[in-house]
Order: structure tokens, then C-alpha cells, then sequence
């Protein structure tokens, strides 16, 4: 029978005394020992990657890579890397922005499903999203500022 060798990280070790420590600061510390030289930031994007993906699927990663980087950024530590990945953050959002651009003026989605689609959320989720939907406003000149 093979014994269990688990790594001992000082993340992993002030787990369970600090809810300071979050999940994320676990994935920079393994990326930091694991790789030779440790890299200046552990969440360093894939530019390229992404620019691979198509339009819907740029538009759900780029989202959802940008949630998990303001969390770590919003963690309240700061860390040698923060400016490294704000700096990714902003490339970031930047390209999730032209994405959902893209996709509203190529009529793949429109701002009235994106409405809904965020009404549905917020409903599943028990609260309500603004009240009064119909006063926002519903066609694709919502992004007309975005390039």
C-alpha cells in the first residue's frame, strides 16, 4: 500500500487557523515551487489562447478568468505580483469588452437576451436584478463606446 506524501505548503498549513488564506494564494505558492525560476505572476494569462477561442466562448472565459483575478486582487493581501495581474486584468476586460461588442453587432446576441439572461441570474439566485427592466436601455447602442 502506497502512503500519501502530501506537499507542505505554508499556504496549505495556516489554512485551517486564517480564513485569509484562499484558494488562490494555494495555486501561486504550487506555481511558485513547481516552476524553475518561479514566474514574476503565478495567474499569467495566455493572450494567444484566447485570441483563439471563438466569439461566445472568448466572451465566458474572458468573464470568468476576469471574476477569479479581481478576487485575488480583492483579497486584501498584498502580493509582490498584484501589479502584474492587474496589468493582465486590464488587457483582460479589454478584450472581453470588444468580444461582447462583436458579438451584439454581428447580431449573435442582443441586448434584450442579455437582459434576460441576467434577469433569469438574478431570479435563480432570489433577488431581483434592477427592479425595472424596461427602463434600461434594449438595443445594440448600449456598446456604441466600445471599440
Amino acid at each position: 500500500e502506497e502512503k500519501d506524501f502530501p506537499l507542505l505548503l505554508k499556504s496549505t498549513s495556516q489554512w485551517p487557523k486564517s480564513d485569509a488564506v484562499k484558494v488562490w494564494d494555494i495555486i501561486a505558492e504550487l506555481v511558485e515551487i513547481c516552476c524553475s525560476p518561479a514566474p514574476p505572476n503565478p495567474f499569467a494569462l495566455d493572450f494567444d489562447y484566447l485570441d483563439c477561442l471563438h466569439s461566445a466562448e472568448k466572451a465566458l472565459a474572458t468573464a470568468a478568468i476576469s471574476h477569479v483575478l479581481q478576487k485575488v486582487l480583492a483579497s486584501g493581501r498584498p502580493h509582490a505580483y498584484d501589479r502584474r495581474v492587474q496589468s493582465d486584468l486590464l488587457k483582460l476586460n479589454q478584450r472581453h469588452f470588444h468580444c461582447l461588442y462583436q458579438l451584439v453587432s454581428d447580431g449573435t446576441i442582443n441586448v434584450p437576451q442579455v437582459e434576460a439572461m441576467a434577469n433569469k441570474q438574478a431570479e435563480s439566485q432570489g433577488r431581483t436584478r434592477h427592479g425595472n427592466s424596461s427602463k434600461r436601455p434594449t438595443s445594440g447602442r448600449l456598446y456604441s463606446n466600445i471599440t
